[in-house]
């Protein structure tokens, strides 16, 4: 897809879990050989796949003659490491002088294998500053105008950002997404007007343009604060969860899912085993749970209902389920601008009323901009209508003498960051009205906020592991032992356990008196 000089890459090579690789066009031309020693030195890293290879396989692939076979690839080498990725969505720009397309990140590897260019200096003095930010410069072409590292933050935000708008779209390429916009609403509007060329337009990027008031509300001070109004759509969408079950059976195995639409219950579906010896499944994610029905049928549960079963995919060893489920915008989400200007979602039902008639749709201290993203007030002028609010009535209706306030319609995308699948050690403290975050400060009841001032200054200056262990055993909330519930254990305790049974470890808790009664 040509967006100036840019092409998305739009390839069909998907994870082999829900497609064959054996017949991948890709994974066929590559024909890997792999190592089957206990310590291998080579490997090839496709996509999230590492794949231990043999000296001749590493030496025998020539990334010249996979990029011309497969234009839209993103390949480099690095030491006895060979990455490769072909996923939907990355950016690509001919690097000047050959036939070579690069992304950001093999961009250095090609200028140096064909260009004999070395650093980044002197990329810049042949090609320019405008070629190393061109990647970015055709969404947001104000970039000059904000610091070096917003600008990065606004690039990589967007390799989390739900930008898809296809249902279909969406669920066929469901395994480099995680989730997609429910509909297209008023709110969606196209960031740039693609090439008439039969297949950009179909792929055209929509993004939410909504009205945007840089002011102070309710004593409002964090610079990563944005309030929207409750009625905005604009930023509801679907979620993808991939669920992977061990099996263990000797006989034939069927996987029953449940049929229709999403409703409350957890069930996901039944597994059917015609064998001789014990049916054994294994969920490799703790939100999944078996129940055992019969000795040769098990039920799975997932435990965040609602959702639909979009499709599965049943080998002799492994059941991967992908599910559906939507996703309304609630506070802790996170949203983000083009110009890197990112912040949590705090719903709230009325929002101040400017100049009679307009009810903005999300507020933003200005303070978050004129430091570090004054491209983004200057978006609203050139590109939003933006202008000075002359009456502000607050919430009550009642007009707010000598207030002032600046509203325009900019372009916000919602992050691929839920506040429902995160939890924090203090759950149970003072928390702020307006974003509903811990409150800083233990002598208010608050919790611990950890940012750069803290990882820099009090992680790495005091000392990470004892710091982590202050604040999430010591002061994190507790929950009973399910053993014994007179025995309470730091929350945190469950992240272990999640992390423990993603690397297949099991851990074992136990309780050992502190004193020992003589007799």
């Amino acid at each position: 897809m040509m967006v100036r000089n840019t092409v998305v890459s739009t390839c069909d090579a998907l994870d082999p879990v829900f497609h064959d690789a054996q017949r991948d066009a890709l994974w066929t031309w590559l024909q890997l050989e792999p190592d089957s020693h206990i310590h291998p030195h080579y490997f090839v890293v496709i996509n999230e796949a590492c794949v231990p290879v043999t000296v001749a396989c590493f030496q025998r692939i020539q990334l010249e003659a996979l990029k011309q076979q497969f234009q839209q690839v993103e390949c480099f080498t690095e030491s006895n490491f060979m990455y490769i990725r072909y996923k939907v969505g990355l950016l690509f720009k001919r690097l000047p002088g050959t036939d070579v397309w690069v992304t950001p990140k093999d961009m250095m590897f090609w200028a140096r294998k064909l260009l004999q260019i070395h650093t980044m200096e002197e990329l810049i003095d042949r090609f320019g500053y405008d070629f190393i930010t061109s990647f970015h410069v055709d969404l947001n072409p104000l970039f000059m105008h904000n610091a070096f590292p917003k600008n990065t933050l606004a690039f990589n935000a967007l390799k989390n950002a739900v930008l898809a708008t296809d249902a279909r779209y969406a669920h066929y390429f469901m395994d480099s997404l995680s989730a997609y916009a429910r509909q297209l609403t008023p709110y969606h509007q196209i960031v740039q007007e693609p090439v008439q060329d039969g297949i950009s337009p179909h792929f055209a990027l929509r993004v939410p343009h909504v009205v945007v008031s840089y002011m102070s509300f309710l004593g409002c001070t964090q610079e990563d604060g944005i309030v929207c109004r409750q009625d905005v759509n604009a930023f509801d969408c679907c979620r993808f969860y991939t669920i992977r079950i061990k099996i263990k059976a000797d006989g034939l195995v069927m996987f029953h899912p449940v049929q229709g639409d999403a409703d409350e219950t957890s069930l996901v579906g039944t597994v059917v085993h015609f064998g001789e010896t014990l049916l054994q499944l294994e969920p490799f994610s703790i939100h999944v749970r078996t129940v055992p029905i019969k000795d040769q049928v098990i039920q799975l549960h997932f435990n965040k209902p609602p959702f639909r079963v979009i499709q599965h995919y049943l080998s002799a060893h492994t059941l991967s389920i992908c599910l559906e489920q939507d996703h309304w915008a609630s506070t802790g989400d996170k949203l983000c601008s083009f110009h890197g200007q990112k912040g949590v979602l705090r719903l709230m039902k009325t929002l101040p009323l400017l100049d009679e008639r307009i009810q903005p749709d999300l507020l933003v201290n200005p303070y978050s901009l004129f430091r570090m993203t004054p491209g983004q007030i200057l978006e609203g002028v050139t590109r939003g209508e933006g202008r000075d609010a002359q009456t502000v009535r607050n919430t009550d209706g009642q007009i707010v003498p000598d207030a002032k306030a600046f509203y325009a319609k900019t372009f916000y995308f919602p992050i691929a960051y839920w506040s429902s699948e995160h939890f924090y050690a203090p759950s149970e403290c003072t928390m702020d009205k307006i974003l509903h975050q811990a409150v800083k400060g233990r002598s208010r009841g608050g919790g611990m906020r950890l940012g750069n001032m803290e990882l820099f200054n009090g992680l790495r200056g005091n000392g990470l592991a004892a710091c982590f262990e202050e604040k999430f055993f010591e002061h994190g909330d507790r929950i009973p032992n399910e053993h014994n519930p007179t025995i309470s254990l730091p929350k945190s305790v469950e992240l272990v356990k999640e992390d423990a049974r993603f690397f297949k470890c099991h851990l074992k808790y136990q309780a050992n008196s502190s004193v020992i009664m003589r007799k």
